[in-house]
Parts: C-alpha cells; sequence; structure tokens
C-alpha cells in the first residue's frame, strides 16, 4: 500500500514542478500559428496608443478634482485604470495574449505602468489625499505611458483583433 501512495505523491510533486512546463519552441510556434487571438469580450474600441491617449486625459484633472472631490477622482483613476490599463495589460502585457516574448521591453513598461497605477490608486484613496505626493504620483504613471509608447514604437505591435464580423 505504500508503493502505491509514494509513486502518487511523486507523480503529483513532478506534475506540480514549475520544471519543464513550457512547450518546446517549434510546438509554441506552431500553436501560435494554428490559434489566432481572438479578440476578448468587452475590449474597448482603439488600440494601444488609443488607450495611452485614454488614460492620460482620464489622469489630466485627478489632482485638482481630489481637492474638492476624493471620491470623484477615484473613480477617474479606477475608471483609467480598469478601463484601459487592464487591457493594455491582459494584449500586451508580460504575459498579454498578443506578446510573444514574456520578457519583452514593452511588456515590463506595461508591467510597470500597472505597478505606478496601483501606487496612484492607494494615494488617491488614502483618508487625506496629499497633493504634491498625488502629482508625483500622476506624473509616475504618466512617464510610464509614455515608455509605453515609446517601446512600442520600437517594436510591431500586433493590432487588437477586430470584433468578429467586422474584418
Amino acid at each position: 500500500m505504500r508503493a502505491p501512495t509514494a509513486l502518487a505523491i511523486v507523480c503529483l510533486a513532478a506534475a506540480c514542478s514549475s520544471e519543464g512546463q513550457g512547450r518546446p519552441a517549434d510546438a509554441a510556434d506552431s500553436a501560435t500559428e494554428e490559434l489566432p487571438v481572438r479578440r476578448l469580450e468587452g475590449t474597448p474600441e482603439g488600440n494601444l496608443t488609443d488607450w495611452v491617449a485614454d488614460m492620460k486625459a482620464g489622469l489630466d484633472t485627478v489632482v485638482t478634482v481630489a481637492a474638492r472631490d476624493r471620491a470623484g477622482a477615484q473613480r477617474a483613476v479606477l475608471d483609467a485604470y480598469v478601463n484601459r490599463q487592464e487591457w493594455l495589460e491582459r494584449y500586451y502585457g508580460r504575459y498579454g495574449s498578443l506578446q510573444e516574448d514574456t520578457t519583452s521591453a514593452l511588456g515590463d513598461a506595461v508591467m510597470d505602468a500597472e505597478a505606478r497605477f496601483h501606487d496612484l490608486l492607494t494615494l488617491v484613496s488614502a483618508e487625506t489625499v496629499d497633493t504634491a505626493q498625488l502629482t508625483g504620483a500622476v506624473a509616475a504613471v504618466n512617464a510610464e505611458l509614455d515608455r509605453v509608447l515609446e517601446e512600442a514604437g520600437r517594436t510591431e505591435v500586433p493590432p487588437v483583433p477586430a470584433r468578429e464580423g467586422t474584418e
């Protein structure tokens, strides 16, 4: 009875091991060719550059709005984050559906923008809003978004898939 149990534990450990989980390169390449990336349900209109422009426009007034309407500033940041940054990450982040290279500079820039958004969300959600810190956090997000555009310009960025029936 102990031998089958030990064998089951070894097999389970091997299955859960992080080593060897990836497919060989040729299998990964052929899988990419066979299965085209589909547009995810709920994807906003536009593309990477449109989404970055939307985020920057949404963050443009956060500092002044926060001075009189903290909840309104929170909504503006959350809207930019959920409705654009998250989509940017889903398509172009390190493990995004349009990223072939999980170590790409574009993927890193998208993930760094994500981290700066988290910092901004923390600040704008604080009991009291420090205008100087908030100004710095918005500037940090914008700097990372500029980096996203810069890295996207250096590589051939695949477009977001078209809606079905509009190709």
